[in-house]
């Protein structure tokens, strides 16, 4: 296992930060990189991943290391963008402020996380999780009324974390 010191220091000797990327130092024919250029792949996750020593890394998670010198357990991008990985852009953050912070999932079939129509009973059902305990917060007739009590349970459960 290498360590936080040991990973800064590989990529210090191959790597370069400029405006939210890492730019190779040098040529490195193996894996085609070229001096100057970006390095990483976006993965299916759409995260952009680097190699170094034959391990993949998450490129938001080395240039943290670069800027800080230390790997914490979550990094966040404050914007929901995973590809923006300038530093001002990536924070600690605890795994209820990473999920508060999560996009709406893409099958959401009401735009409003938390909020879903539930076919059956012909009603908006609304739920939140809180420290891993999901929360029902009632079956309602319209949206709006669905997303307000969320709106509401935020405001309760999440108030001193944004």
């Amino acid at each position: 296992m290498v360590s936080d010191k040991q990973l800064k220091n590989k990529c210090e000797d191959r790597y370069y930060y400029k405006d939210g990327a890492l730019y190779n130092k040098e040529d490195f024919n193996k894996s085609n990189a070229k001096k100057d250029h970006k390095a990483g792949t976006v993965n299916n996750r759409g995260y952009l991943i680097i190699t170094i020593g034959g391990k993949r890394y998450q490129a938001h998670r080395l240039i943290f290391l670069f800027h800080h010198g230390y790997l914490p357990k979550i990094i966040d991008h404050i914007n929901q963008n995973k590809l923006d990985n300038r530093i001002e852009n990536l924070r600690v953050a605890s795994t209820k402020l990473n999920r508060i912070n999560s996009k709406l999932n893409s099958n959401s079939t009401t735009g409003r996380t938390g909020v879903h129509w539930h076919e059956k009973s012909q009603m908006y059902y609304a739920k939140i999780s809180n420290d891993g305990k999901v929360e029902y917060l009632g079956s309602f007739d319209n949206i709006i009324d669905a997303v307000i009590a969320r709106m509401k349970a935020e405001e309760e459960y999440w108030h001193d974390v944004k």
